[in-house]
């Protein structure tokens, strides 16, 4: 991969007209109706889906979901065959993982052909597939920004949610930093690199956010000085962020720099974009925008009335969803090829705000602005623990699903 230069002259190629079809053919719906699971079955629920609207109600609504599905799944899959995807070398392997049976190799091929959807049609940058990383690895895909190569690699952190019904606490901070950590592995030196995550996780990143600053920036814990005379409390209890995310961390767990300059190991990865899927209607079911209004009076007239209008609607022909798109990007401060967030202007960003880093819609952070997390790695937010005579515990650790 080359420092920089011209933009890649790639020759777009016309892709087929029922594109699904050419890359999952006939033959391979076969054989997954052959011996199929519950996942295979939804994957066929969705390519099918098309045809008159059913006269019940709720397989209506399964039908106008999945066509949305398919609407998309064929939106990334034609900017990906356009861009040469299909046609040079990852032709084969593509071809391979959407025809898998296994879940993790759809899910993979899928999110690749989604990112290039996003960065060909989205922000309108240059793709093409013969991606070179470090050594002798390959990366999903490469980029052009500003004349300057830029690397991509492509991760579908994925993790099941958990039964109707049963309780669960934590986040799913540890699949980020997973992929974090081989997608660091594969990146070259000497070029900016990009990991896009398309995560299936058990709360979605862009509702819970505190698993990705988590994952790559550190978390904010309680602390309590304890007096080793007495066993008490030495001092007030605080709270304090330990900068101990991916991108932040400078000491090995044995208290050893990571490297002997003393900056965080993480310096190839410029930005962590994440894409997250969601689905939207017109007229959404009214459990989840009149829900909460019925915990103040239930049995009032005009609730109802509305509650009712808007169900008749949501079942109505007149509804239509579409899959829509949550976007996070995330830089890192020590980045060696930081990318400018002008790049990313339209999308949610964590980035240098003011005196410190932040989102830039201006959501809370563990309830403030952390300034110790500098954009140009001049210096970093001390990682020193309290000390022995302090105890620590996480305050971002709980979070519910049914």
């Amino acid at each position: 991969m080359n420092g920089s230069g011209a933009p890649p002259q790639s020759t777009l190629v016309q892709p087929p007209t029922d594109v699904l079809s050419e890359v999952i053919p006939h033959r391979v719906r076969e054989d997954w109706r052959a011996n199929p699971t519950e996942e295979l079955l939804q994957r066929l629920g969705f390519l099918c889906a098309c045809g008159p609207r059913p006269s019940d109600r709720l397989a209506a609504m399964r039908m106008m979901h999945g066509r949305a599905v398919r609407a998309a799944w064929e939106a990334y899959v034609y900017c990906a065959y356009a861009c040469g995807f299909f046609t040079g070398s990852k032709e084969a392997d593509l071809h391979a993982r959407l025809a898998s049976r296994n879940p993790a190799n759809f899910r993979s091929a899928m999110a690749e052909c989604m990112t290039c959807w996003f960065l060909a049609g989205r922000l309108r940058l240059p793709v093409r597939d013969d991606a070179s990383g470090r050594g002798a690895k390959m990366l999903d895909m490469l980029t052009v920004i500003d004349l300057q190569d830029v690397g991509v690699e492509v991760k579908a952190p994925y993790r099941e949610r958990s039964p109707e019904g049963q309780a669960w606490c934590g986040h799913d901070g540890d699949l980020i930093e997973k992929s974090l950590d081989t997608a660091n592995k594969q990146f070259a030196d000497d070029v900016p690199n990009i990991l896009v995550l398309a995560p299936k996780l058990r709360t979605p990143v862009s509702t819970f956010r505190v698993q990705l600053v988590s994952a790559l920036y550190g978390e904010e814990q309680i602390t309590c000085p304890i007096d080793t005379r007495t066993g008490g409390p030495a001092g007030p209890v605080t709270t304090k962020f330990f900068p101990e995310g991916r991108l932040l961390r400078r000491r090995q767990p044995n208290g050893a720099l990571i490297k002997p300059t003393g900056f965080p190991g993480f310096t190839r990865v410029s930005v962590v974009v994440v894409i997250e899927e969601k689905m939207r209607e017109w007229h959404p079911h009214p459990i989840t925008t009149l829900w909460h209004e019925t915990t103040t009076d239930a049995s009032d007239g005009a609730l109802h009335d509305a509650w009712a209008v808007q169900e008749a609607r949501h079942y109505s022909c007149d509804n239509h969803c579409w899959v829509d798109h949550a976007i996070l990007v995330a830089h890192n401060p020590y980045a060696r090829w930081p990318l400018s967030p002008d790049i990313f202007r339209d999308y949610v960003q964590f980035m240098a705000v003011g005196h410190g880093y932040g989102w830039s819609d201006g959501e809370s952070l563990y309830g403030r602005l952390h300034p110790g997390i500098v954009a140009n790695g001049a210096a970093c937010l001390s990682a020193e623990k309290v000390g022995s005579a302090s105890t620590a515990a996480p305050t971002s650790s709980s979070t519910g699903s049914v």
